[in-house]
């Protein structure tokens, strides 16, 4: 469960990669999650359950917002 920055990075270029082969289902936000965990986890060094719940958390924030801002762009 401990997982260093560059296996949440893994995790992230995964993501975006399920996300290039099969366009519309959502997991780039999950890979830019998973790309700020890493981060966290480089500069905190934090691992465990809390990186995994900042793993979800950041993954349905960028989601949200990232929605909203693409919505912007699109309607104007």
């Amino acid at each position: 469960m401990n997982m260093t920055a560059w296996q949440w990075m893994s995790f992230g270029v995964a993501f975006l990669s399920f996300e290039l082969m099969f366009p519309g289902i959502l997991m780039g936000w999950l890979g830019m999650g998973a790309f700020l965990t890493a981060v966290l986890v480089y500069f905190t060094g934090f691992t465990g359950i809390p990186a995994m719940v900042t793993f979800l958390v950041l993954g349905a924030v960028v989601c949200v917002f990232g929605r909203k801002c693409c919505y912007k762009k699109c309607t104007q």
